[in-house]
């Protein structure tokens, strides 16, 4: 499958491929100015500040980054371990994941996905080692009873979502990029939002991780559900529910655009007094035209 990966967000380490999101919500959460971006938002104290959480996050990030990097080549032959013990503590640490836990198997009908981890309740986090990109078949990725049992970690989290009713959200990561994935109904064109965490940690790309930590923060994922008005579940929910609204309002402008356009323009055309425009008045009287 081709993958024409796109970039919508003015920072380069920021890949959104198909329509998670609309691309205005995107920027405006990479940058702090969509809704839900307050301290209270993220569930900070009172009396902590957003920026001095920002900076906090980033050293613990940049040394668990550090040690992961500088002992790879330490663990050759069990990247799979090292990758998820990295992974592991940066969500745990860095973005605030503590409930991180164990996802035994899933079974739902006949296919049994592996044990996996779970960021939070509902959002599991599939991590597959630095050395296999995100999107390349691997036995360590089988679904049994699957025709196709080898499935890349994308496959794997996107076919888990699309089957559990339990799941519409997921991570995947190989400790070098980070993903964000929802529940899809398209086979053909991946759907996702891409960090590219090994750029943002080797060079030191503050604003980077900050766009990062705003939008895969903890507090996004873990946002309670309402019996009563039926809001999102999450705040990714939330941002999905207003580029869907904002788009909505697009659309109904354009229609009303090309409305008026044409009205003006029909009207132009029979007010000018010309002979081809007298026989086009005398053919709608007529009822000809």
């Amino acid at each position: 499958m081709k993958n024409n990966r796109t970039r919508n967000c003015s920072f380069d380490t920021v890949t959104l491929e198909g329509s998670l999101f609309v691309a205005d919500i995107l920027e405006k959460a990479a940058l702090g100015t969509a809704s839900q971006q307050t301290p209270a938002d993220f569930a900070l104290p009172r009396g902590l500040r957003l920026n001095d959480e920002y900076g906090r996050a980033f050293q613990i990030a940049q040394a668990v980054w550090d040690k992961f990097d500088k002992e790879k080549e330490l663990h050759l032959g069990r990247e799979a371990a090292h990758t998820r013990a990295f992974m592991t503590e940066f969500f745990r640490d860095a973005l605030g994941y503590t409930s991180i836990t164990e996802l035994p198997p899933v079974t739902i009908g006949d296919r049994t996905w592996p044990a996996l981890k779970e960021a939070s309740p509902g959002i599991p986090l599939v991590i597959a080692p630095w050395t296999l990109s995100c999107d390349k078949a691997d036995p360590l990725f089988s679904i049994t009873g699957e025709a196709s049992y080898r499935k890349s970690a994308f496959a794997l989290a996107q076919t888990l979502v699309n089957a559990s009713p339990d799941f519409d959200w997921a991570f995947v990561t190989n400790g070098l990029v980070i993903r964000l994935l929802h529940d899809s109904d398209s086979l053909v064109r991946p759907a996702y939002l891409e960090f590219d965490l090994a750029v943002i940690m080797r060079e030191q790309r503050f604003p980077d991780f900050c766009a990062l930590w705003r939008i895969f923060h903890h507090s996004r994922a873990s946002r309670p559900q309402s019996p009563d008005t039926g809001a999102p579940s999450t705040v990714w929910d939330a941002w999905r529910d207003e580029g869907a609204e904002s788009g909505t309002r697009v659309r109904e402008g354009l229609r009303l655009g090309v409305t008026r356009a044409l009205i003006e323009l029909g009207s132009g055309f029979l007010k000018v007094d010309t002979p081809a425009n007298q026989q086009l008045r005398e053919a709608l009287n007529a009822g000809t035209c």
